[in-house]
């Protein structure tokens, strides 16, 4: 089980911490409770689905469509941008490192959270994340990708080897 994981969006890439990833993914899927139904934004319903299943399982990643429209995008994009607001209330801590937290059939979200910097990994995954959907990614270092997740003062880099997905 690797600890990184590829997020692909228009062209671009980046990589993340596994862990920083999936506690996103678990904190999104609890935002979009009740905002739609499947019935009235099936698109929706469908990808909250697979950030349930990438939240509690390893090594899937973050499904993104780049077909979405502008009002998608939106969504997702104010989904996210809450979730960062949650992630600065004094009891954040203590919501993702509730014991048995679970988005899916009982599975532990990211097999279970660290408590090491969690906030603060998860806020620059978010951050990370909303760069790659606004196109203000920073380009590549050279012959790497951006790496996030780890809550150091400087987002790291992984080298290159092939697109993610491809071999």
């Amino acid at each position: 089980m690797s600890r990184t994981s590829a997020i692909g969006f228009r062209g671009r890439w980046l990589w993340a911490h596994r862990e920083g990833l999936q506690v996103l993914l678990a904190l999104m899927v609890e935002a979009a409770a009740g905002r739609a139904t499947s019935d009235d934004e099936p698109w929706f319903a469908a990808i909250v689905q697979q950030w349930q299943v990438q939240a509690s399982v390893a090594d899937l990643g973050c499904t993104l469509d780049d077909s979405w429209s502008p009002e998608q995008l939106a969504l997702v994009r104010d989904l996210i941008e809450g979730v960062r607001g949650e992630l600065r209330a004094p009891d954040a801590a203590g919501r993702v490192l509730r014991p048995g937290w679970s988005v899916l059939d009982d599975l532990p979200v990211a097999g279970g959270v660290g408590t090491e910097r969690v906030i603060e990994r998860v806020d620059e995954v978010a951050d990370a994340l909303l760069q790659l959907l606004d196109g203000r990614l920073p380009p590549n270092p050279p012959g790497a990708w951006w790496f996030v997740g780890t809550a150091e003062p400087e987002w790291r880099h992984i080298e290159m080897r092939s697109e993610p997905g491809r071999a």
